[in-house]
């Protein structure tokens, strides 16, 4: 009961301090809880304190659920430049509890919008994906082309500027056409996006239709809001419509008013100047600053100083940024117009400088965040070191048990291929030693008495032209065989063809087609191989050199290699079976 009156007394406190605290700019999406509204009130007033002290007083009046009371903390927290680092870990450390998916989208979609506070643009992709992943689980992907057209961005900026593009220009396809809020919001953002790029590319020509079409979707919303209604929260209140529509118009003029200068279109420019100079935001600090570069090529040197020292004047000490290095740069060109060249050189040297400090900056950043990964990649492998190694013994359990198992399937095929090779070894030797005694036939010639005569005159005349060329084999065999002619290394058709005026396509076509060899060559190897086998029986005290050369072979390599091609095994391991 006590709880219960202390958050009456609480809602009564803040509904006296809204009707005493002095009006303030409404947000464009403004938030309808009231602590909310209490919150926003004091962010306004850039009051992070007594923001805390609403969100402290709320939680202790019961009014608020803790992931509640943690989500506008780190709301307050995260306007404190100082302390992202902090609010980003602790919106991490939320998507580890048991957050329903729909609440999630609230984490990821701050966690995007800090990322890109900080130009962590590969973390915008990384937080965009999963937003994106759960708007499809809880099927809310409409929601999700806001986010895309943001993650577009991101890669533009991490150099992938066609890929981003192409995201790009897929949200403005998948949004436009519908009058839908969330759609046309969507639409119009990507839109927002595929300017600035463009222009950055200095492809002006190409930002003039889509600032063009953008306008024309903004007046299509503001003639039929209420067939745009969809219930979202993001759709402005009917007394801030005009607002939100004269906030976006105004940047589209901006964008158009910059394109058709940079173009050298001075007369659209000036025309969308002045379209702009009607809008409630060229009064605005954003809308002046973003007008300045435009109002800077058309000449209007006196609005671009006036932006430029109201800029001065807002970021005090803090100008090392690219806004403050974008207004050195402007200045220097326009001292440069007017006849000030001192004045020029200065502005240059100071816009030099500040390009090397905010390369440093940078890089320190990067390296500040490098050490934050670390330090989370540190505490992420203390939670997992117990659970990784158990299962670092399982898996070397389960591989000793694999290695055995596979070294015994080895050590039985081994044993197998072994009785199988001496297997095949004692068939080759058999059919060895039957070549040997045939062999042993033909040495005998060499004993044989010498050819009288009559002999010589009738082998030297001998009928070729009447064989076929299985006969004329069986003859030129018999030579070959018989008078050992293969011992000589140098023995060819030639010595043949000299000695029995015989053609060598005859000769060839006597062996190719007349026998079972393809060539002469092979016959004579065959020969060869055959008598060297018989001197590795026999011979044991010549060497496989002198076995080689004996045999007709030019070197013992190839003789080497022949036999082993032929017998499966080396002329010594030949020697040692035999013997």
């Amino acid at each position: 009961m006590v709880k219960k009156l202390s958050g009456y007394l609480f809602l009564g406190l803040l509904a006296l301090c809204s009707c005493t605290r002095r009006e303030t700019t409404p947000l464009v999406t403004p938030q309808t809880d009231s602590v909310s509204r209490e919150i926003t009130a004091f962010l306004l007033k850039s009051d992070l304190t007594g923001a805390m002290q609403v969100v402290d007083s709320a939680d202790a009046a019961g009014l608020l659920s803790d992931f509640d009371a943690e989500m506008l903390r780190l709301r307050i927290i995260s306007r404190d430049e100082g302390r992202l680092s902090e609010a980003v870990a602790r919106y991490e450390a939320l998507l580890e509890n048991d957050v329903p998916l729909i609440r999630q989208l609230d984490v990821l979609n701050a966690l995007v919008y800090l990322s890109r506070q900080r130009n962590n643009h590969q973390k915008v992709l990384d937080y965009g994906a999963r937003y994106i992943e759960v708007c499809r689980q809880t099927g809310k992907t409409v929601l999700a082309l806001t986010v895309q057209g943001e993650m577009g961005r991101s890669l533009i900026l991490l150099g992938r500027t066609e890929e981003g593009l192409a995201m790009i220009d897929q949200t403005i396809t998948r949004a436009d056409g519908v009058r839908q809020f969330t759609e046309m919001d969507a639409c119009i953002l990507a839109m927002k996006s595929k300017m600035r790029t463009l222009i950055d590319l200095r492809r002006y020509e190409e930002v003039i239709p889509v600032g063009e079409h953008m306008i024309a979707k903004l007046q299509d919303f503001a003639a039929h809001p209420d067939e745009y209604a969809d219930g979202t929260s993001r759709m402005p209140k009917p007394d801030r419509l005009p607002g939100y529509v004269d906030f976006y118009t105004g940047q589209a003029y901006a964008f158009l008013t910059f394109a058709y200068a940079a173009s050298g279109q001075l007369n659209e420019a000036r025309a969308h100047s002045r379209l702009f100079d009607r809008t409630n935001y060229s009064h605005s600090y954003g809308g002046r600053k973003q007008m300045a570069s435009a109002w800077c090529m058309l000449g209007e040197y006196e609005r671009m100083n006036a932006v430029y020292d109201e800029m001065v004047a807002a970021m005090r000490d803090d100008t090392v940024n690219h806004d403050y290095s974008l207004m050195l740069f402007n200045r220097a060109k326009v001292a440069g117009n007017q006849d000030k060249p001192a004045l020029s050189a200065n502005y240059w040297k100071r816009y030099a400088l500040l390009l090397q400090q905010l390369n440093d900056k940078e890089r320190r950043a990067a390296a500040e965040e490098t050490a934050a990964r670390f330090h989370e990649q540190e505490q992420q492998y203390a939670l997992e070191k117990e659970q990784a190694r158990h299962k670092r013994d399982l898996i070397i359990q389960i591989s000793l048990i694999v290695v055995a198992v596979f070294i015994s399937i080895m050590a039985i095929l081994v044993f197998y291929q072994l009785r199988n090779t001496r297997r095949k070894n004692a068939l080759l030797s058999k059919e060895i030693a039957t070549n040997i005694d045939y062999k042993m036939r033909y040495l005998t010639q060499k004993n044989r008495p010498e050819p009288t005569a009559e002999d010589k005159d009738a082998e030297s005349t001998p009928q070729f032209s009447t064989m076929s060329n299985t006969e004329l084999f069986e003859f030129l065999r018999g030579v070959i065989a018989g008078e050992q002619l293969f011992l000589n290394p140098y023995f060819e058709r030639k010595s043949l063809t000299d000695r029995y005026g015989l053609s060598k396509e005859r000769i060839g076509a006597a062996f190719s087609q007349g026998s079972p060899y393809a060539s002469l060559s092979d016959y004579v190897n065959e020969c060869r191989l055959n008598y060297s086998t018989l001197l590795l029986s026999t011979r044991p005290d010549m060497s496989i050199t002198e076995v080689a050369s004996a045999s007709g072979f030019s070197n013992a390599s190839v003789f080497t290699r022949n036999f082993k091609q032929r017998y499966t095994m080396t002329p010594t391991e030949f020697r040692k079976k035999e013997n």
